[in-house]
């Protein structure tokens, strides 16, 4: 789990099967509380707001190849969210 202002969370992206257990492992991560609703463009708008300061500096993707591969349209849209965020550093890990 990751505590506020945090510089580097790894999340494991290789067992996603569907959007609401992505958004789910986001907020699991990340220790949002569940007002943001089950859906990539709730959890988009508090990437790009940050109201709780929560955001870490940097997000690390385990296993976006093989996500990408099963799920290329919630990839694709996985990295708008996170792009959206200017402080924000993603870095992809395929293996």
């Amino acid at each position: 789990m990751v505590n506020e202002n945090s510089e580097l969370i790894s999340v494991d992206l290789s067992h996603i099967s569907q959007e609401t257990e992505l958004v789910n492992l986001f907020i699991s991560q990340l220790n949002l509380p569940d007002l943001y609703g089950n859906s990539l463009h709730s959890l988009g708008e508090h990437f790009y707001y940050d109201p709780m300061l929560k955001i870490p500096n940097k997000i690390r993707l385990l296993g976006f190849e093989q996500f990408s591969l099963s799920k290329p349209n919630l990839a694709s849209e996985l990295l708008s969210i996170l792009r959206t965020n200017p402080k924000l550093v993603v870095e992809i890990v395929n293996a």
